[in-house]
């Protein structure tokens, strides 16, 4: 065994404060560890450089900031029921659809085909984002594959929609109160109606609607002799 001379300068004194701690324990004293007071909390928060607690997304990560702003569009991102905008399309306007614009965005079938539902809705959410930066002001809600129905309620905002709209690739044509409007260079739908009606049924898995029979022809009522008084005075 060593003596306590023979340690270390450092050693020593932790061995003598352990003894000295041992001691007061033995003598009934209270053990007091070494206390802090906080002086200015401010400061030492600046020089430790924890960034802005008043700003909680000043100083983290990039991925994280893109991961908090996808979940606040969820939260806030408008939610589309087709059954309902079917028996009441005004609901989806508000405010009892005074000075509401209703206009959709029609995708090209081979998009349509390619990219589907979940499609439309990831270009919906990317287009939610984007609008804003062009100044846009609209509501955004992917109905059907290739179709995204958009609401407007200020002066100004349905042109600008629309140009944005048009500008994008890929776009079928942009449908406001039935007026359709194309890309610049075309005058026509790349897809007749009735061949997107019958390929989005293929593609959904439902059965189309049975054709709308003709209606039946009247039958030409032949003309019946009067009989009577009237009758006999004729003759």
């Amino acid at each position: 065994p060593c003596s306590l001379m023979a340690m270390a300068w450092p050693a020593r004194c932790c061995w003598l404060w352990l003894c000295w701690a041992w001691c007061q324990t033995e003598a009934g004293v209270p053990y007091m560890g070494p206390g802090f007071k906080i002086v200015n909390a401010k400061a030492d928060i600046r020089d430790l450089d924890v960034g802005d607690l008043d700003d909680m997304e000043s100083d983290v990560p990039f991925p994280f900031l893109e991961h908090l702003k996808e979940e606040k569009e969820k939260k806030n991102r408008p939610t589309f029921d087709a059954d309902q905008f079917a028996k009441d399309p005004m609901s989806f306007v508000g405010g009892g659809g005074s000075g509401v614009t209703m206009c959709f965005a029609t995708m090209a079938l081979s998009w349509t085909e390619k990219q589907g539902k979940e499609g439309t809705d990831a270009l919906a959410k990317a287009w939610t984002s984007m609008l804003p930066n062009g100044g846009v002001e609209a509501k955004v809600y992917p109905v059907d594959p290739g179709s995204i129905l958009f609401t407007v309620d200020k002066p100004g905002q349905l042109s600008a929609l629309k140009s944005f709209i048009l500008d994008q690739d890929d776009v079928d044509f942009f449908e406001v109160n039935q007026q359709r409007s194309y890309p610049k260079g075309r005058t026509a739908p790349l897809t007749s109606d009735e061949d997107r009606r019958k390929r989005l049924a293929e593609m959904s898995g439902r059965p189309l609607p049975a054709p709308t029979p003709p209606k039946p022809k009247e039958a030409k009522s032949k003309s019946v002799p009067k009989k009577g008084k009237g009758a006999d005075a004729k003759k």
